[in-house]
Order: C-alpha cells, then structure tokens, then sequence
C-alpha cells in the first residue's frame, strides 16, 4: 500500500513537469520585467546588473539553507581523503575556468564540491525514481541510481572544461586590444606598472581581472616581476602566460616592451585568421553531406528510372 502511494506520487510529480514543459514549448511566455528595466539598473564591471546579482544571491540563500549543511559535510569530508596535489591542480583549473569569482582558492575548491556532491546526489535519486516508475528490481534500481551519479558528476567536470576553454577563447581575443594598448602607453614614455594600472582602470575583461590581481600582489608587498610571473603560471591561455612574462623580464631588466608586445597580437591575429579559415573549410564541408546523403540519390533515381525502357525498347 504504501509502495502504491509512493509509485502515485512520483508519477503525478513527473506528469506534471511533462506537461509544463510541453506547455513551455509550445506556448512562448511572456517577456519578463527584467528586460524591460534591464537598461535602466546599474551594472557591474562583470557585466551582472544588480537585479541579476539580488535574484542569484536570493536563490543561493534558499539552496543553502536548505541543502547547504550536508553538502558543505560531504565535501569537506570528500576533501580531507584526497590528496594534496590532487586539490592544487583542482583549485588551479578553476581558477583558470573563472568560476566562483572573488572566492579564495579553499573556498573555490568548497564550492565545486559542493555542487558536485549535489549533482551527483541528484543524478541519482532522478535516475532512481525512474527506476520505480519502471517497477524494476533492486539491482537494476542501484545500477541505474549509480549511473545517474555518473552521469550528474560528469555535469559539472564537463561545465569546468567548457568555462576554461571558453575563456581562454575570449582572453585570446581581448590579448590584441589589451597588447595594442599596453605598447600605445609604454611609447609614449609611462612605465609598466604605471601602464597596467590605467589599463585596469578604464577597462574590464578577463585579461585585465588577472592583471588586476598581479596590482593588488604588488599593493601587499609582492614585486611586480614577480607576480606576473605568477599570473604567467597560473593563467590558461598560454599567449597571456607569454604577455605576462615580456611584462615581467621589462619590468626587471627594461627590454624593448613594445615591439614585444605588437609582436604578440600579430601573432595572434595570424592564429585567428587561420582558425577562422579552418572552421570555414569544415562547416562547407558539414554542408556538402546532406547534398551526398538525400539529393543524390534522388538524382540518381530520376536518371535511372527511364533506362529500362530506353533499353527494352518500351517493353
């Protein structure tokens, strides 16, 4: 009886979400107040206006008061068994995806366990509703409940990756710009922590959120050629490791930072435009295989069809 109620429940729950989904689909909903005040809220240098960030921060008070203690326990536990080259190299790639932003290093590595234990934990018990739903045995249910565990882990190692590759692109393109500018200042006679500290000023990007960090090493006692070489090691784009470290030997030794600096982003422009050409060469050929598959054969079919009777004579 009570296997009968729960089996009742969990199917009214998964109706319910098919049929707001299909409703989602079929009918588009209506434009949101946020858009339309969207314009007038003030923004943030990472671009999150200030409706964005209450709204983020409202739903994070409500998952963390509710799931944040037994979350925040398995990961801190899953912590302690590892070791501690294992979580160096986990705070070092999410510091270079981006995620987590203004958190520590500890506290970033948390914050990925955390989510990771709860998408796994949530992996697993959709995956093991199913289950039930499908009246399947014990066995079945934990291999199922195990798979969904899996598969909701991989969520989140696969979200680091694309957020580290992702901005590694947008680095690349902001390096021309920040170079450009960087040897138009250095010209004209300021120094490079003079240089940088105009840049980080009057811009924003993710080049300039490292370089804004080398500033504030620099403001607590670090030497500057030293924190960029810092900055250089830690970074994900290896043409940002390359700028940071021109920055760091002219810093020291006072080379010729501007022609090094120009020499970078046409290095980088030349890589663009072969990426851009390679890309285009794949998408005409992506679009040559429907031609291959559908249309030729349908040619093939009206050119063949008349030949028996060209052959037979109209038999």
């Amino acid at each position: 009886m009570r296997g009968d109620g729960f089996l009742m429940l969990a199917t009214v729950a998964f109706t319910s979400v098919a049929a707001g989904s299909a409703v989602s689909l079929l009918m588009r909903p209506l434009p949101r107040l946020r858009r339309r005040i969207e314009r007038y809220t003030v923004r943030y240098r990472s671009g999150t206006s200030l409706l964005d960030r209450h709204r983020a921060d409202s739903a994070a008070q409500v998952v963390g008061a509710v799931f944040g203690r037994p979350l925040v326990a398995v990961a801190q536990r899953i912590r302690r068994s590892v070791d501690r080259e294992r979580e160096e190299r986990l705070a070092l790639e999410l510091r270079r995806s981006g995620l987590f932003p203004g958190a520590s290093a500890e506290q970033r590595v948390l914050e990925y366990r955390v989510r990771l234990t709860g998408s796994v934990a949530g992996g697993a018990l959709l995956a093991a509703l199913m289950a039930v739903l499908l009246s399947t045995t014990a066995a079945t249910a934990l291999a199922l409940a195990a798979v969904g565990g899996i598969a909701g882990g991989s969520r989140w190692r696969g979200r680091v990756g694309r957020a580290v590759e992702s901005r590694r692109l947008r680095m690349r393109l902001e390096l021309v710009t920040v170079n450009q500018l960087l040897a138009l200042r250095v010209r004209s006679g300021a120094g490079v922590a003079s240089a940088l500290r105009e840049m980080v000023q009057r811009g924003h990007g993710d080049v300039l959120g490292e370089l804004r960090e080398v500033l504030a090493l620099h403001q607590a006692g670090v030497p500057l050629a030293e924190a960029l070489r810092r900055a250089a090691r830690a970074t994900a784009e290896p043409q940002a490791s390359r700028t940071y470290s021109v920055l760091a030997t002219a810093e020291e030794r006072g080379a010729d930072l501007a022609t090094a600096l120009l020499a970078i982003g046409e290095d980088l422009r030349v890589a663009r435009r072969e990426s851009v050409r390679q890309v285009s060469t794949r998408r005409r050929f992506m679009m040559l295989i429907p031609i291959v598959l559908f249309l030729a054969p349908v040619m093939i079919l009206f050119v063949a069809t008349p030949l028996p009777f060209v052959v037979l004579g109209g038999r």
